[in-house]
């Protein structure tokens, strides 16, 4: 992985890098040519209202914290009749990224919780692309994370609880955004 050092350059000189924010409430950079590995600022407070935040990957991850923390619940996902435990949910695949979308008719699904993880600075914690999860991390948490590409890597699943799929689509990051998750790095940490 980069170096806490190049990270540091990169959040001295923000300006001097492409960043989206990701409905999320995640502002993020590339760190490198082939996308394997980006930068993470997180304030959840920036979220897209309703956006629906449980869900897989199309590729494996590492991922590690920098500063703040993060709570990493992971869930399994069950077809409705195939089991009467978990809560109902509704699941559908996306395309992800930019331009992406719903790719399936959304489904009733049941999803149960396999626990809470819980990381701070120095950790690191894996997924693999189908594992099911949300994030749920501190106000001002920055993270690394280090993808390992499947054959489809835009096509991932999805899960909210009522009314329709809300996107998390990235888009180009204002000015005002960065300077926004900038301003929060330079806040003390709790």
């Amino acid at each position: 992985m980069i170096t806490e050092s190049a990270i540091n350059d990169i959040l001295a000189n923000p300006f001097d890098r492409e960043w989206t924010i990701q409905g999320f409430g995640m502002l993020r950079t590339y760190l490198d040519d082939e996308q394997v590995q980006r930068l993470h600022i997180w304030d959840t407070s920036e979220a897209v209202e309703d956006v629906s935040t449980i869900h897989d990957h199309p590729w494996d991850f590492t991922s590690l914290i920098l500063r703040g923390a993060i709570r990493n619940q992971r869930f399994a996902l069950h077809e409705m009749g195939e089991s009467d435990t978990g809560k109902p949910f509704t699941s559908a695949q996306i395309r992800c990224g930019v331009g992406g979308g719903l790719l399936s008719d959304p489904r009733p699904v049941r999803i149960c919780s396999l626990g809470v993880e819980a990381y701070g600075p120095g950790d690191t914690y894996s997924m693999l692309a189908p594992e099911l999860h949300e994030s749920f991390p501190s106000r001002g948490a920055v993270t690394v994370i280090k993808r390992s590409f499947k054959a489809d890597r835009d096509i991932a699943t999805v899960c909210w609880k009522t009314g329709a799929w809300v996107s998390a689509e990235p888009r180009s990051a204002t000015r005002a955004e960065i300077e926004h998750f900038m301003s929060i790095l330079a806040e003390p940490s709790s």
